[in-house]
């Protein structure tokens, strides 16, 4: 073998070499984004459960006249989360979640869950006030270490007679 066949054939492994880097780079990172996406969507639907599931408690359990409710008989600002005694998952009104934290161990490993929840302006739901109104939003955040960034849902829950 002359040296043009020996340079040849290192150019051609250098080539070939070039071209499997390259796929294999390929590959890992259309794996890294599949598996991201597998996590965002965890993600997701870890929140979405718990705003599916504040939905089907009562609006506010200081509510002393569903027949003609005033605001003011709602639950204080200051004072959303759950009453003495309570605890997850007997929560019996949507402002029990606020404050709420847990950690959710799938097979996707730790996903840490946080929700907020807050009176906001019936004319601009974006707004949080601190007195009481007939709508409050539920915002939950969802992280895990894998996550570029955190999930978060909101969602807003009106008053409605029980």
């Amino acid at each position: 073998m002359g040296q043009r066949e020996l340079l040849l054939l290192l150019g051609a492994i250098t080539v070939f070499g070039t071209a499997a880097l390259n796929l294999k780079r390929f590959i890992v990172n259309q794996n890294e984004l599949m598996l991201q996406r597998q996590f965002e969507s965890y993600a997701v639907a870890l929140a979405q459960s718990f705003i599916e599931e504040a939905k089907g408690k009562s609006y506010d359990d200081r509510d002393t006249n569903p027949a003609a409710p005033k605001t003011y008989d709602f639950t204080a600002p200051a004072a959303l989360g759950p009453e003495a005694g309570e605890i997850y998952p007997r929560f019996n009104d949507v402002d029990d979640y606020d404050g709420f934290t847990k950690i959710d161990s799938s097979g996707l490993g730790k996903f840490s869950v946080a929700i907020q929840v807050d009176y906001v302006e019936e004319s601009d739901p974006n707004r949080v006030v601190n007195t009481q109104t007939f709508y409050k939003k539920m915002t939950v955040t969802v992280t895990h270490y894998f996550l570029d960034q955190p999930i978060t849902l909101s969602s807003i829950q009106g008053y409605r007679e029980n």
